[in-house]
């Protein structure tokens, strides 16, 4: 059996999320279909990670074990491609140690929430970043997100349905970069409750509008308040940029 690793670029739009679902469109789904047509053999296919609906992907990682010896990277990777739909790209075809898991084997996750801040939407940029028309405390915005790094409980920013048992995460970088009125949020962590990323950027933005005051973030974080006055940001906004090993 070869183990092989997949790198994976695709927008999450049209697709009920990552993971398969009976008669709804997944990511997972229609690379396994391709798998399975190109390998004539079921294959079992797992994901780094489990992005929602709408959530878009730049990196991530998938892993199979394949019975087939005689198909080349090369050959593979052409393959998929030409039999992919357009909004799923292979970026890369690699064979791995037989103990590689595409989950369970990463160190740390990198991903990316873009929001356009502006007083007009952007007819090209809108399936890829949150629209908030307007005015944002920025300086705030970048004055909170630094309480975000560290080792936390970050079930206040989680919401039901996280298969992991503790709420303990060590975000190891935050930035924010702006590109004229495009704000990319970007963090790092060892691992992700369910939205975590989304509700961390819903928080923030109730921090912009100047809702709740940056330390109202660090005592989340130190188990001080335990309520969330923000909603969950929108899917589209965001990327899984990197998953590292």
């Amino acid at each position: 059996m070869r183990n092989i690793k997949l790198t994976i670029e695709y927008e999450g739009t049209d697709y009920f999320g990552w993971q398969i679902q009976k008669r709804k469109p997944t990511v997972q789904g229609e690379i396994t279909k391709v798998l399975e047509r190109i390998l004539e053999e079921k294959v079992k296919l797992i994901g780094a990670a489990r992005t929602d609906s709408g959530v878009h992907a730049l990196g991530q990682v998938a892993n199979f074990k394949t019975r087939n010896k005689k198909l080349t990277t090369d050959n593979f990777i052409k393959a998929l491609n030409s039999l992919l739909p357009a909004d799923i790209v292979i970026k890369e075809v690699k064979k791995v140690a037989d103990s590689f898991h595409a989950r369970y084997s990463a160190k740390s996750k990198i991903y990316r929430y873009q929001i356009l801040n502006q007083s007009f939407s952007s007819a090209l940029g809108r399936r890829f970043s949150w629209h908030i028309s307007e005015s944002l405390h920025w300086r705030k915005i970048r004055e909170a997100s630094k309480y975000f790094i560290g080792k936390y409980d970050f079930s206040p920013f989680s919401v039901t349905g996280s298969s992991r048992k503790s709420g303990q995460c060590a975000v190891r970088d935050f930035k924010i970069k702006k590109v004229k009125n495009l704000y990319i949020l970007q963090i790092e962590a060892n691992y992700f409750l369910y939205k975590m990323v989304r509700r961390i950027v819903g928080a923030l933005i109730e921090v912009g509008r100047g809702k709740i005051e940056p330390e109202y973030i660090r005592a989340l974080l130190n188990g001080k308040a335990s309520t969330l006055r923000a909603r969950t940001a929108p899917p589209h906004g965001l990327f899984l940029v990197k998953v590292k090993y």
